[in-house]
């Protein structure tokens, strides 16, 4: 166990459950259903102990894991851009950034 993956990939909730395994990251459950909506072609969500994993699945998340997609896919975001953390009400939003409380 990476001590990175001990936290949420997204929002940084500790003791994720989930997992992106086509993006090889841990995931909280409200993240992995942002993950969910974006689609399979984009994120395969399973869970970390109640899917039966593929070979290939473990090997991406061994490889890649959270320290290094975030550095991928976070290494052009603008310092004052401001992420979602682990008590922000994920559910409370659609994939869009819109409430859907409005």
């Amino acid at each position: 166990k990476r001590p990175d993956n001990m936290y949420c990939a997204d929002c940084g909730c500790r003791g994720p459950r989930w997992a992106s395994v086509s993006l090889g990251v841990i995931i909280c459950m409200d993240c992995s259903v942002i993950h969910r909506k974006l689609g399979t072609h984009i994120s395969t969500v399973k869970s970390l102990t109640l899917d039966t994993w593929k070979p290939q699945w473990i090997e991406k998340c061994q490889k890649v894991g959270n320290r290094v997609a975030r550095d991928f896919y976070e290494h052009r975001i603008s310092k004052n851009f401001v992420k979602p953390t682990w008590d922000h009400n994920v559910r409370g939003a659609d994939t869009s950034g819109n409430s859907v409380d409005d």
